[in-house]
């Protein structure tokens, strides 16, 4: 009976864990006020990109984060974040470089751990 309780409780708590050490994961629905307090604490300097926002009722923002940019998309109304990736190019000059937009689940900005979604297209395996 002891040994089955104290089972449960590993069982629990090894399922309970958060997914990052650092427990401030940056994922989709967090304020960007927020974000931008736990990316400022952790560090991370706000840079900006040539690009915009194709929505009216969103905007970026933008972090330089290893050797890329972590791009954040927020609502104007309710300053939550929707979408967040991960912008990566070469060398090269803007019209012959090559570039790597990775869709970002979350993010913590204390161990620097990042969960991507690789793209779904044809021809990759798992398709």
């Amino acid at each position: 009976m002891k040994r089955c309780l104290v089972t449960l409780v590993l069982l629990f708590a090894c399922t309970s864990m958060p997914v990052f050490a650092g427990g401030n994961p940056i994922k989709p629905g967090i304020d960007i006020e927020d974000v931008s307090k736990l990316m400022k604490n952790a560090g991370y300097k706000e840079t900006a990109l040539d690009m915009l926002s194709t929505k009216t009722d969103t905007e970026l923002k933008m972090w330089a984060v290893g050797e890329g940019v972590l791009i954040l998309v927020f609502s104007t109304k309710d300053r939550k974040v929707t979408n967040i990736s991960y912008y990566l190019s070469d060398e090269r000059p803007k019209a012959e470089r090559k570039t790597f937009s990775l869709s970002v689940l979350e993010f913590d900005p204390t161990t620097r751990e990042m969960r991507i979604k690789l793209p779904n297209k044809p021809g990759f395996p798992g398709q």
